[in-house]
């Protein structure tokens, strides 16, 4: 466990903080079956909560402000339920931090609902990496409540991880590494992001 009595010893100049580089030959690009969705793996680390828990926003697709000059990309995701059905309607909120680490309760928070093949899709940035309330590094990460009650009344909370990001192999390695984003660069150099949703 890393806190902020041994930041010091990760250096930012040996590259651990440093966002990972898009490329188009990039070994992390997802391939087109996991696109197609058929043969993505149907695991999603995450835990259910009450449904109280759960507050419906009025549908806001993009996180970010105009002025933040962290990476773009777009979200895009379908939800199933834990025997691959796809899941129609569910709702899904979204919230991450903001350029400084924090979270803040105006803006860098989105939610949407899923339309009826059970897709979404929702626009942000890179997130930042942040200390916890009892000084724990976190590494950078995009957090989601989907709430489906056409499957359950429980609501279920996930958080997303990035390709190459040395902090969350440091500090998240299993959520890391099960529930990570993959990403697609885009010949018009936008950059596309997909995360299939399964409630557990």
């Amino acid at each position: 466990m890393i806190t902020k009595g041994t930041i010091g010893a990760l250096a930012l100049g040996s590259g651990l903080f440093a966002r990972p580089a898009f490329s188009q030959k990039a070994a992390y690009f997802m391939p087109q079956a996991v696109r197609d969705w058929s043969d993505a793996p149907a695991v999603t680390l995450g835990e259910t909560v009450p449904e109280l828990q759960f507050a419906q926003q009025a549908e806001v697709s993009r996180l970010h402000s105009a002025t933040d000059q962290r990476t773009p990309y777009t979200l895009l995701g379908r939800v199933f339920d834990a025997e691959k059905n796809l899941v129609e309607f569910a709702h899904l909120n979204f919230w991450q931090t903001d350029e400084a680490g924090q979270y803040v309760e105006q803006g860098y928070r989105g939610a949407v609902s899923a339309d009826r093949a059970g897709r979404f899709s929702v626009a942000t940035v890179m997130p930042t990496a942040y200390h916890d309330a009892e000084g724990v590094l976190r590494a950078p990460h995009l957090h989601a409540a989907v709430f489906a009650p056409r499957v359950s009344r429980q609501v279920f909370e996930t958080e997303m991880f990035f390709p190459g990001d040395r902090v969350a192999k440091l500090v998240d390695p299993g959520f890391a590494i099960e529930n990570e984003i993959e990403f697609e660069l885009q010949s018009d150099g936008s950059l596309l992001g997909y995360f299939n949703i399964f409630l557990g």
